[in-house]
């Protein structure tokens, strides 16, 4: 009796285990052709946004302050899929501070912060009018 059991056991386990290593394999295959998990966007430290043939880089410099640098960039590539992508920056309370739409034929986008207050805010990327990743900016006075 103990060696069935001990039997059905193991049998349980490795076939477990194999069911396992190949949803694995199929995310990592997933992973390598679409850039992200299950269809959902890439998001990494160095980028904001990273799909196909679209990605956004995090604004920099970050912390940012106002004696030393007077603008943040961020460098981007656009599809001509997109219809239309920005970056909206907005305050600690939620008020917009600014809206940029990333254009075809720019690579790069120039934010300038002189009229910042030092604080924290938010910019959020939006990809035909939906909301895709929002990360912070850091102002330092």
């Amino acid at each position: 009796m103990k060696n069935r059991f001990l039997h059905i056991l193991i049998i349980s386990f490795l076939f477990f285990n194999s069911v396992l290593q190949i949803a694995f394999a199929q995310q990592k295959q997933n992973k390598e052709t679409t850039g992200s998990y299950e269809g959902l966007p890439s998001v990494t430290d160095d980028l904001l946004y990273n799909r196909d043939e679209f990605s956004v880089s995090n604004m920099f410099p970050n912390p940012l302050s106002i004696s030393g640098n007077s603008y943040v960039e961020l460098n981007y590539t656009i599809p001509f899929s997109i219809t239309t992508a920005k970056i909206t920056l907005t305050n600690i309370l939620g008020t917009t501070v600014g809206e940029y739409f990333l254009m075809y034929s720019q690579k790069t986008i120039r934010i300038y912060t002189s009229h910042f207050s030092p604080g924290i805010y938010f910019y959020t990327l939006s990809i035909d009018g939906k909301n895709i990743s929002t990360k912070k900016i850091v102002v330092k006075s």
